[in-house]
């Protein structure tokens, strides 16, 4: 008798969960971005951001080549300048934000083999560039820029 009350209650608790699934799939989400149907749709106003990449592949090549990384960060003047066309959240060039994020890899590089002594040095670009990071940080009040320069410079630390 025991173990067909058991089964009882157990029969009555799987139709009880069936039936609350039952419910569930009627439900409907208001939410027209509740699937990632919708943000992932790609349109030429607002493309994916690897169709944008794959259609300024030659762009991005031809603005982060080193020659263009190392005078970016020559001196405070140019890491300064650079810097100062990071905008508010999603105003700023995707163009420049793949350049500042070159500029962080590349001055975090290791120094080239010696032979290579045309070759311009990541390390002498670094502390250039933590101080124009630092300098950004402290002169912007908008809470992105300060962020995103944050980011940038715990990165090279």
């Amino acid at each position: 008798m025991k173990r067909l009350l058991i089964a009882a209650v157990a029969a009555l608790a799987l139709g009880a969960a069936f039936a609350d699934d039952a419910k569930k799939a009627a439900y409907v989400d208001p939410n027209p971005f509740a699937d990632y149907g919708p943000a992932m749709r790609s349109t030429e106003k607002e493309p994916l951001a690897a169709k944008w990449s794959i259609a300024h592949d030659a762009e991005i090549a031809a603005a982060t080549e080193e020659s263009v990384l190392a005078e970016f960060v020559a001196d405070a003047a140019a890491a300064d300048a650079l810097l100062a066309k990071v905008k508010g959240a999603y105003e700023t060039d995707p163009v420049v934000m793949t350049q500042i994020a070159a500029v962080t890899q590349w001055v975090m590089l290791p120094e080239p083999f010696f032979l290579f002594f045309w070759k311009p040095s990541p390390a002498d670009g670094r502390e250039v560039w933590k101080a124009a990071l630092s300098r950004r940080i402290a002169g912007s009040s908008d809470g992105y820029v300060r962020t995103f320069c944050q980011q940038q410079l715990d990165l090279c630390k």
